[in-house]
Parts: C-alpha cells; structure tokens; sequence
C-alpha cells in the first residue's frame, strides 16, 4: 500500500516508480501513483517506467492517472494488468497543503484487496470498511459523523426524529 504523488524524473519516464533489473518479478498491489512527471511534453510512463529484460510486472488493485497506457515497459518484459485498477482521481483530503489522506468519497476507498498472494487468505487484517483502501493511508469513519442520522452536518433532535422513523 503505497501513495506514490508529485514526483517528477529528469529521464523521459518513471516519474513514480522506475524499475531497473535483469530478472525479478514486481508487483504493485493497492497502491496510488497520480501527478508525476518526466522530462517531455507527453505524459505517457510518467507513472511507471519497467526496464527490466524478461520480467513481469503485476499491478493490481491500484489508482494510476491515466491507467495502464501510463506504464512503459520495455524490451521483453510483461505488464500483467490484473483485477481492481482504477484510473480515477484519488480524491486526496488536501493535496495541496500534502495531506494525502483519503476524502470519505474516494473511489480508493475500500477498493483495495486483503490477499495480496492471491492464496485466498486474508494478509492484510486491520482496515476499515469493507476491504483495504488503496493507498497508504486508510480511511477512517470520524466520531463526530456517528450520530449524525440524518446526514445534514448536525448532531441535534433531528437525529432523534429520524432515528425514531427508522
């Protein structure tokens, strides 16, 4: 679970994550990369760059601006393009002032996977929700939202009433 944001590579590609090896597998599971950059006027592997000679990169569950397209991958290696990746903006809390915590309506949120070997067993156990969050901060229900029935911003008799009605 990584959030990999605003980084920017002098090359003309892996802005976010560059992979360079003769041999290995990677895998990139429930993680954002989002607003990196290279050193050219497209945009194309600003995310990811994979120069890797016959390797697999298994990305799944992730948030990458512009998707798959934004992945170079060179000589014979493999993109293995699996289940549960997005292409939607994160919707950060505050991105701005770095807070990359996830606002409560983040399509990141609860979209993530807790089997990350894909053995059918839960290895990750503590998250919120329904599942993980993509990204390396999980989201997390505030207090103050509990007693607010009727959603209008206020604790107050109207949430009696509506608890009343339910």
């Amino acid at each position: 679970n990584c959030t990999i944001v605003n980084n920017h590579s002098i090359f003309y590609s892996g802005g976010g994550i560059g992979y360079w090896s003769s041999s290995d597998n990677h895998q990139l599971i429930n993680s954002i990369l989002w607003n990196n950059t290279i050193n050219s006027d497209d945009s194309m592997g600003s995310q990811i760059y994979h120069n890797d000679g016959s390797s697999t990169l298994l990305v799944s569950y992730c948030d990458i601006e512009y998707g798959e397209q934004n992945i170079i991958v060179t000589s014979s290696g493999i993109l293995d393009w699996n289940v549960g990746n997005i292409s939607l903006d994160p919707l950060f809390t505050y991105s701005e002032n770095e807070d990359f915590t996830l606002s409560p309506n983040s399509p990141c949120v609860d979209a993530g996977t807790s089997d990350l070997d894909d053995d059918g067993i839960n290895d990750i156990l503590d998250y919120n929700g329904q599942a993980p969050d993509i990204g390396a901060f999980e989201s997390y229900i505030q207090l103050e939202d509990l007693g607010d029935v009727n959603q209008d911003g206020w604790i107050d008799i109207g949430d009696v009433v509506a608890m009343v009605v339910i």
